[in-house]
């Protein structure tokens, strides 16, 4: 029952929210691939995805290292970072997956933290610098810097990002000093970074609004807190107006300059009239809820549901009738368009099924329970489904019917039972000829009949025959016994058989035969008599109701002999033949075999059974030892180190005796090595056997704790031997490589037990060693290097001072020195580049081929470029030249030079970056006049 009224023509806005392109922004976690620091914790070094910019940083990832072991903020790990007494620090730094546009502001998020108390060292608390760069590794643009950070557990930091003048691509992290002019031992715990751009707006998410006939639209608002809103037609202010279809979109800016965009898309369609669906109409059985449901297709909500006779209804509702009922229900819309629609329930019938009332019936009865025929199904209590069910011991009993309408209806019974009839005529008889029995039920019965018909308590029974009654009690309920009576009129016999011979030894039994009563010669009355020796037995019998009597003569054979001599003994590989001579019916041995003789080669309990020609059985044993040769069980036996074992010779030997001496089956042993016993018989037979002993030694376990320097791989050793070794609960070799610090656990083990120990190790960084940059050195001068301040130092030549003076003189080509600060060393190198310019005082150019150049003398070294230039007293250039190594002649414009005194001007170019110097002296030309 569909229907839809309208009362008002109508409009209808579509609102379809999209995202606009400008400014779109990546989600939380986006901008860094590792923003929480997360690596194994046994790396030295950078975290994945994250690198350093200053040459020997090693940020530490952590917990676990150093005594850090406060848990991470967020993760598993997080790093810290070091400032230097020498006044060093460290850095990291990592790229942005998506960079920071200087178009938007970011939220950035912080975790800092500060542990104070080092393994090798107290540290201070110091402060965090953030730089943001174009470029890797520039430390131009301060983001922000920590206050000092002293809290010893986490506390998130947050500052504002808003770069206008670039994208930055680039993210460093430094450590800082508390006071730059005090450098000093410092240490920073950093984790969980977050950024989040700023602001974000939502003009609403995808939507379908309807405007009834003479509606207007509807206002858009990005929220209140900007400074500055701008919308697509360039108007400023918080809302825009939307009633026609369109693209709307706003940008809005904060007091900070921070700007955000959104746009939603408005379209207006024309309205339609609602359409009702339903649940439909339903049947349902009595008792039973069902739901209603009610679906308005187009229309504008919200929608209002009012039910006929159900205040409260929404578009859904649960009814339990009792009569068929119908249901209507009224919707009314936001734009006043009503509509009506009803659903009807029908209530059907239950079935009826009825077991009766509950009853008591007859012990030994039973009750056939009827549910009646018609019904769809039937389950009775014991899931069985049948129409009938038949009741054989008290209890309830229930069936639950369906009808073909799928309605179920369920009735039940209680069946008790009344205590079973007890009729006993006792057990069947016999009676002599001229004898009665009297029969007779038992008292407590209402009623009783016999097989003849006759009521009375007793039967007098004279003759053969079965007898029976059926006894009701007062209960109604009926028992049945019956008997058999035998009168006995015949003669008793009795035969005990021919008189007889047996074997001596064989029991013979006389059996009579069945009857009341037996008198045996002796006195006894047992139905049976057990002849144990020659003599005349006689038996008298009672058979019902006559006496018989007989007797037998019983005799024995001779006994049936066999001798197969006395117990013996003899060696291992001889053998003995047994003989029990002829004359027999048969013979069989105690492994079965039948013939006279048989021939032991075994020691064992041996015997035989012969029958002669009586069928009279006799017998014979002997016990044959055969000696057996000595056989230790194992050839080798171990044992640890303190105890004794005991080595078995084996049973059964006359005599021991061991290397040692002892004369026991058992040799105590408790040292290493061969064993020898040689063992015999009182009828001799010797033979010997030996075993060798192996002492295991104890586990014993002692590491040897050391420090670990960072880099390095120390060694840890188990004791040597045959061991199983576990290396912290896995199984391994004697050694293991240690790499990084930690706890260490050995336990070894063997047959003779286990031991364990434990060792930490600590893991310190390397000392900071540097010796400056390479060293440049000319004719005449010398300088000091000085290694830092250290334990210990040893430099190349052997010296151990802090300081190291090199000179031109020493000819050295490089300074390298190794340094210990008391757990760890390191090592640093210099080169020493020698710059070596000599110039000669005079030159004599007279052509005889000595002295006649004013050309370098000996060694110069290490010079790229020159230029010499002379001059005489007047200050006249005379010569010069590029090329120094060439010499000059002493000649200007082709002419030898006056003799006398010249000043010379030499500049060189040296060393890689072709640093410049000068060098000025005199020179003295003589033999040129």
């Amino acid at each position: 029952n569909n229907s839809v009224k309208t009362k008002y023509a109508m409009k209808t806005i579509v609102l379809l929210a999209t995202l606009l392109l400008m400014g779109i922004l990546p989600g939380f976690g986006q901008y860094l691939i590792n923003p929480s620091f997360e690596d194994d914790l046994t790396i030295i070094g950078p975290p994945h995805d994250w690198d350093i910019c200053i040459v020997g940083s090693t940020p530490n990832i952590q917990p676990g290292k150093y005594n850090i072991y406060l848990p991470p903020s967020d993760g598993n790990s997080y790093i810290g970072l070091f400032t230097r007494l020498e006044g060093t620090v460290e850095d990291t730094e990592a790229n942005f997956e998506t960079p920071l546009s200087k178009d938007s502001c970011y939220i950035f998020k912080i975790d800092l933290a500060y542990q104070q108390h080092l393994t090798y060292n107290d540290v201070d608390p110091i402060t965090l610098k953030i730089y943001g760069d174009e470029v890797f590794c520039q430390k131009d643009n301060l983001l922000w810097q920590s206050p000092i950070i002293d809290n010893t557990e986490w506390m998130e930091f947050e500052f504002l990002v808003h770069n206008e003048d670039f994208d930055i691509h680039d993210l460093v992290l430094e450590a800082d000093f508390n006071n730059p002019s005090y450098p000093s031992w410092g240490y920073i715990l950093i984790d969980n970074i977050r950024i989040t751009p700023t602001p974000l707006i939502d003009l609403g998410n995808d939507t379908t609004i309807i405007v009834c006939e003479g509606g207007v639209g509807f206002d858009l608002d990005p929220g209140e807190g900007f400074s500055e809103y701008l919308w697509q037609d360039g108007s400023e202010g918080q809302t825009f107006f939307a009633d026609t279809t369109g693209l709307y979109w706003v940008q809005v800016t904060t007091s900070e300059g921070c700007t955000a965009s959104d746009s939603i898309m408005v379209t207006v369609e024309e309205y339609e009239d609602m359409v009702i669906e339903n649940s439909g109409d339903i049947g349902i059985c009595l008792g039973q809820e069902t739901m209603i449901w009610i679906n308005v297709i187009n229309g504008q909500p919200p929608f209002n549901y009012e039910w006929e006779g159900i205040p409260g209804g929404g578009d859904t509702i649960y009814v339990s009738p009792e009569t068929t009922t119908t249901y209507y229900v009224t919707i009314t819309d936001n734009c006043n368009g009503i509509a009506y629609d009803s659903v009807t329930v029908a209530v059907l019938p239950s079935p009826e099924v009825d077991l009766g009332n509950d009853t008591i019936i007859c012990g030994s009865d039973s009750l056939v329970l009827n549910a009646g025929s018609g019904y769809f199904s039937y389950i009775w209590q014991d899931q069985s489904t049948a129409v009938t069910y038949t009741v054989t011991e008290a209890g309830t009993y229930w069936v639950q019917v369906t009808s073909v309408n799928g309605c179920p209806t369920i009735d039940e019974i209680t069946v008790d039972f009344f205590p079973a009839v007890d009729v006993n005529l006792g057990n069947d008889t016999i009676i002599c000829l001229g004898e009665n029995v009297v029969l007779d039920p038992g008292e407590g019965f209402t009623e009783l009949e016999w097989q003849d018909g006759s009521t009375g308590q007793t039967f007098i029974v004279f003759e053969t025959g079965i007898y029976h009654i059926t006894a009701t009690d007062i209960n109604g309920c009926q028992g049945i016994d019956s008997i058999l009576v035998v009168v006995d009129d015949t003669q008793t016999t009795v035969d005990l058989g021919i008189d007889t011979t047996v074997c001596p030894g064989d029991p013979y039994i006389i059996d009579p035969g069945f009857y009341l009563e037996y008198l045996w010669q002796d006195g006894s009355t047992e139905p049976t008599y057990v002849v144990t020796q020659e003599g005349l037995y006689y038996v008298n019998v009672l058979g019902g109701c006559n006496w018989a009597t007989d007797s037998i003569y019983i005799d024995y054979h001779p006994p049936t002999e066999v001798d197969l001599g006395t117990d013996t003994s003899m060696c291992m590989g001889q053998y003995i033949t047994l003989d029990v001579g002829f004359g027999f019916h048969s013979i069989e041995w105690q492994d079965g075999s039948t013939s006279n003789t048989l021939n032991v080669y075994e020691s064992g309990l041996y015997f035989v059974t012969v029958e002669d020609n009586h069928f009279c059985t006799g017998g014979d044993t002997i016990v044959v030892q055969i000696g057996t040769e000595v056989d230790i069980v194992e050839d080798t036996v171990s044992f640890c180190a303190g105890e004794t074992i005991v080595v078995d010779a084996g049973f059964g030997f006359d005599y021991y005796t061991w290397d040692s001496g002892s004369t026991d089956r058992y040799e105590d042993i408790n040292e290493g090595g061969w064993y020898f016993v040689e063992v015999s018989y009182t009828y001799e037979c010797p033979s010997s056997d030996s075993v060798f002993a192996i002492m295991m030694a104890l586990p014993v376990c002692d590491l040897v704790e050391g420090p670990l320097c960072e880099g390095d791989t120390i060694v840890l050793s188990g004791p040597d031997g045959d061991f199983n070794y576990y290396w912290n609960g896995e199984p391994g070799g004697q050694t293991v490589d240690v790499v990084s610090g930690g706890t260490y656990q050995l336990l070894v083990m063997n047959d003779c037990g286990e031991a364990s120990d434990e060792v930490t190790i600590t893991e310190y960084p390397l000392p900071e060693v540097n010796l400056g940059e390479d060293i440049l050195l000319f004719p005449g001068e010398e300088t000091q290097v000085d290694a830092g301040e250290f334990v210990s130092y040893e430099w190349q030549d052997g010296s151990t001072g802090q300081y190291f003076t090199v000179s031109f003189d020493d000819g050295a080509d490089s300074l390298q020195v190794e340094v210990f600060d008391g757990f760890c060393k390191n090592s640093d190198a210099v080169q020493v580049e020698v710059y070596n310019v000599n110039v000669p005082l005079a030159i004599t150019p007279n052509g005889d081929g000595f002295n006649d150049t004013f050309i370098p003398k000996g060694d110069f070294t290490g010079i790229n470029e020159n230029i010499m230039t002379v001059y005489n007293r007047w200050g006249e250039k005379v010569w010069e030249s590029s090329d120094f190594l060439s010499g000059w002649d002493g000649k200007t414009n082709g002419r030898y030079v006056a003799e006398g005194t010249y000043f010379w001007v030499l500049q060189v170019k040296y060393g890689n970056e072709n640093l410049s110097k000068v060098y000025k002296g005199s020179l003295t030309v003589l033999g040129t006049n």
